[in-house]
């Protein structure tokens, strides 16, 4: 029987798959040697980031949810009957704002006859019915022109029909690189995939053409970002927070500069206004906000803050009014609650009281002020 864990260094590690290679199958050496590197690397990881089984086992096998029986404090509301929900399910007509609407007019019927069933009483008009209709097409259609062309015999002019009006501008609408963008970056469908799907529809759009008309979309939309900076910049409540990006083009880093590349977001809310500006670079989330508090008017008073506890997240030319999540020092309780558990269960639940209230007041729809 063993005791405690076994410490092999590379050295001993590689004696003891030397003297196992010869007296099992290839196959179950390979295994075990991959069970072998498997094994020391999750102890490094532990040795080196002092990281507790319990997000050991997160990593691994994923995470589970993190959430506790409710006090009685918090489940009092639910016991109050609930109104039966409105609507049946299905989408309202009205939801359908992009759809073609096609007025179907009666034949031979119009209001002020007489009903032609009862032929006692004369027809009123209603409001028209709702059918819906849905049919598939691909996201950019194309439309193949076809002038006329006369040539004359003897001096060799061209007569060519005139083209309508919206080809003058160019081979693409104005909303083909709007709508690039909008699949692109709205909604997460890259370049190579959309040009696939037009290719197979019969409407080419390579992904470099896309990348040129949304490359002239961008230099076109700077004024309308420059605004939304300086309007968010004015803003009493602000998100923020980045991530790692790979770039494949960028220049190196100057001396004073991060080495690494970020992709920053920050929400900014004033009332029931949000704005959602993205910068990637070599700048942190707190640099960021702090090149957009430049443009903040200096007679507001300080915006709340509400990020991580990063440092790297914090301006140091302004001064804001920090908030930080809490659901990371949460998580931090539920990992080491198999150890503690009566004191994480109390703040957890303490905790939870918390959590309850702001849901409340977002159901009320109740602002800073209340």
């Amino acid at each position: 029987q063993l005791e405690g864990i076994v410490q092999l260094d590379e050295q001993q590690s590689q004696a003891l798959l030397e003297r196992v290679r010869a007296q099992i199958d290839p196959e179950d050496f390979k295994l075990i040697q991959g069970l072998l590197f498997t094994v020391s690397q999750l102890l490094d990881m532990i040795s080196a980031s002092r990281m507790s089984i319990s997000k050991l086992k997160r990593m691994i096998f994923g995470p589970k949810t993190e959430k506790f029986p409710k006090s009685d404090s918090q489940t009092k509301d639910k016991d109050k009957p609930r109104p039966k929900p409105k609507g049946h399910g299905r989408i309202a007509a009205s939801q359908y704002t992009g759809a073609h609407k096609v007025s179907i007019p009666l034949k031979n019927l119009e209001a002020g006859q007489c009903c032609p069933d009862c032929k006692s009483a004369k027809l009123y008009p209603q409001k028209p019915g709702a059918v819906i209709f849905v049919q598939a097409q691909a996201p950019f259609d194309a439309t193949l022109y076809e002038p006329e062309r006369l040539r004359c015999q003897g001096c060799g002019k061209t007569y060519t029909a005139p083209l309508p009006e919206e080809t003058v501008h160019g081979k693409h609408h104005s909303s083909v690189p709007a709508m690039i963008a909008m699949l692109r970056y709205g909604m997460g469908l890259p370049h190579y995939r959309l040009a696939k799907i037009q290719k197979t529809m019969g409407v080419p759009l390579p992904a470099a053409t896309q990348n040129e008309l949304v490359n002239a979309l961008a230099h076109s939309c700077q004024s309308v970002l420059n605004a939304l900076r300086e309007e968010a910049a004015q803003s009493s409540l602000f998100f923020n927070d980045d991530t790692t990006i790979k770039i494949t083009r960028v220049d190196p880093p100057e001396e004073a500069e991060h080495k690494g590349t970020w992709t920053t977001g920050i929400l900014s809310q004033s009332g029931q206004r949000t704005i959602g500006l993205f910068s990637s670079g070599r700048k942190h989330a707190g640099n960021n906000l702090d090149a957009l508090l430049d443009k903040r008017d200096v007679t507001l008073k300080e915006p709340i803050q509400m990020c991580d506890g990063l440092s790297r997240n914090w301006p140091t030319g302004h001064k804001t009014e920090r908030s930080q999540c809490v659901t990371h020092g949460r998580r931090n309780f539920v990992d080491i609650r198999e150890n503690f558990a009566e004191l994480c269960d109390h703040f957890i639940e303490r905790l939870g009281t918390v959590y309850h209230i702001d849901q409340l007041a977002r159901d009320r729809k109740l602002d800073a002020q209340a």
